[in-house]
């Protein structure tokens, strides 16, 4: 196993994972274990970026908002709530069939819905980054 740490909000602290999707997907569960500090907007912490999509696949929360789940440029707002300072279990799926998705929170159910980019394939050949954001 492995932990990464961002000890600091910048714009050059990440993690690129260099597995690349091969294949378009249709369906996906991502997890992971988060630790917010103190600031008020959590920042991204992961996104996918696709050839010709910065926002393939991303979980963000900024300017004060909620967590956000984002599949090719749309959005929706999670009722996720990680307090800072306290290592929580976040959980989120999609699948392209209905745009149907889900969230957890150390295991309990947070939200469910539809029609967040129904029928549409996360392009393959992207780049995961862990704690950023990607413009491009």
């Amino acid at each position: 196993g492995f932990r990464v740490a961002f000890p600091l909000r910048t714009d050059y602290m990440f993690a690129r994972l260099r597995a690349p999707v091969r294949s378009p997907l249709r369906a996906l569960s991502a997890c992971l274990w988060l630790r917010p500090g103190g600031a008020p907007n959590l920042g991204t912490p992961f996104s996918y970026a696709a050839p010709g999509q910065p926002n393939e696949l991303v979980l963000l929360a900024w300017g004060g908002r909620p967590l956000e789940l984002l599949v090719d440029d749309q959005a929706a707002a999670l009722a996720l709530a990680p307090a800072p300072g306290r290592w929580q279990h976040l959980c989120v799926t999609w699948a392209a069939s209905g745009g149907t998705w889900s969230s957890f929170q150390d295991g309990t159910p947070r939200g469910r819905g539809e029609g967040l980019a129904p029928g549409h394939p996360l392009r393959p050949h992207g780049v995961l980054v862990l704690g950023q954001e990607q413009v491009s």
